[in-house]
């Protein structure tokens, strides 16, 4: 009797399992959504359990690589339709690596997701922002060391 009492406990929880397990097909729709057109992928490690992702690949430049790393950073969220925050979908997002061969690079991006963007309770809509972001162009910088015109 006990396992008859055990086993259709078990089979009770299972819908609350099934609930709570992340979407994890979604990703590949963000990673299309996400990634530039010259920038390519080699492997994707994602942890649901810690929410975390680290992307590898290569791309035309390393300004390129830093595009991409502002445009995780700047990636927003909205859970539903009716959502009206801009939730941001990823944090701590690290440009872990690079390398420059010529003119292509080679990048490892680490960053943390906010789970919610793999809910089955959500109808997850990215907000993938088409800004240049990068400090060099933003701030305009100008030469640090210019020739005096007093001797």
């Amino acid at each position: 009797m006990n396992k008859v009492l055990t086993i259709q406990n078990q089979l009770a929880s299972l819908p609350n399992l099934n609930q709570q397990k992340p979407v994890t097909s979604r990703l590949f729709t963000f990673l299309q959504q996400l990634t530039p057109a010259s920038v390519t992928l080699s492997s994707v490690d994602v942890d649901f359990s810690l929410n975390t992702l680290t992307l590898n690949g290569n791309a035309d430049s390393l300004k390129t690589v830093n595009q991409y790393v502002d445009t995780l950073k700047f990636t927003t969220y909205q859970k539903s339709s009716t959502d009206t925050s801009n939730t941001p979908a990823f944090t701590q997002v690290v440009l872990g690596n690079f390398g420059l061969t010529g003119e292509a690079a080679s990048y490892e991006i680490h960053a943390a997701f906010d789970p919610l963007i793999f809910n089955q309770a959500n109808s997850v809509t990215l907000t993938v922002p088409n800004i240049t972001s990068t400090r060099s162009i933003v701030e305009q910088p100008t030469d640090i060391f210019k020739q005096s015109t007093t001797k």
